[in-house]
């Protein structure tokens, strides 16, 4: 009998002292990730450019190693890119992104889907314009009212992404995946959506003139009150809503979403 509650005593010893490891290890673990992500957010406030790259891809890497962590991240990553690219009534056709804002876009577009982990980006009022992100993943960013004025987005996944009233002139959206994207009152004015997927979406007084859609993918999509003419390309068979005079697609929106 002594022998036997010696033996459990011992196990009961060895599991409290086992679970104690566990938690200070825990705590070790959690101290380091707040010194890491800490020390990346002080490195993005420098006005040095290399230090500054170093913060964002040091917050990249601390996203893959932290789920806890990740909506906090990539709200800083967003926050950083509206921040730095500028508001939108600043945005010209010729504008481009700094090389730290490409590096953030960059890093938000190439972060992998986690189940249950949705993060929230929100790009609204950016000045965007002439960006290129071939092939990245901004599924459900928000980019409502931003200029993506000759934005290069060939193979870029948008599904469910909200661009509302958002300056999409000249864009190049070639295969990609705009399923379920919220493209109402949008300047589409040149845009090239061939071969896009446009399942779902919604279209809503946006201006389609000069569009390229030959090859989209329109089914179940609001064509409500678009303006088109005789040089928007459809794809073939598809019969379009009439459309609505182009002078009325300005009267009630901002003039920037508008330009060009």
């Amino acid at each position: 009998m002594a022998t036997a509650l010696t033996a459990v005593a011992a196990l009961w010893f060895s599991a409290q002292s086992l679970r104690s490891t566990e938690q200070q290890y825990t705590l070790s673990e959690r101290g380091q990730v707040t010194d890491r992500f800490t020390k990346a957010v002080e490195q993005l406030g420098s006005d040095k450019l290399d230090i500054r790259l170093g913060g964002i891809y040091s917050l990249e890497g601390l996203a893959g190693d932290s789920n806890a962590d990740r909506g906090v991240i990539f709200e800083v990553l967003s926050a950083y890119v509206r921040t730095h690219a500028g508001p939108v009534d600043t945005c010209t056709a010729s504008s481009t992104p700094t090389v730290d804002v490409d590096a953030a876009l960059t890093v938000i577009g190439r972060r992998d889907q986690r189940a249950g982990q949705p993060e929230r980006i929100d790009l609204r009022s950016t000045c965007l314009a002439n960006v290129i992100l071939t092939g990245k993943n901004f599924d459900g960013v928000l980019l409502d009212a931003s200029s993506l004025v000759k934005a290069w987005l060939p193979a870029v996944s948008l599904t469910n992404a909200s661009l509302q009233r958002a300056n999409l002139n000249a864009a190049k959206f070639t295969d990609a995946d705009l399923a379920g994207a919220n493209l109402s009152m949008t300047n589409l004015h040149s845009a090239l959506l061939d071969h896009t997927e446009l399942t779902g979406a919604n279209l809503y007084a946006a201006d389609l003139s000069y569009a390229n859609l030959v090859g989209a993918n329109l089914a179940g999509a609001n064509l409500g009150r678009i303006v088109y003419d005789a040089t928007t390309t459809w794809p073939e068979g598809f019969t379009p809503p009439p459309s609505r005079p182009r002078e009325d697609q300005c009267g009630y929106r901002n003039i920037t979403a508008c330009m060009g």
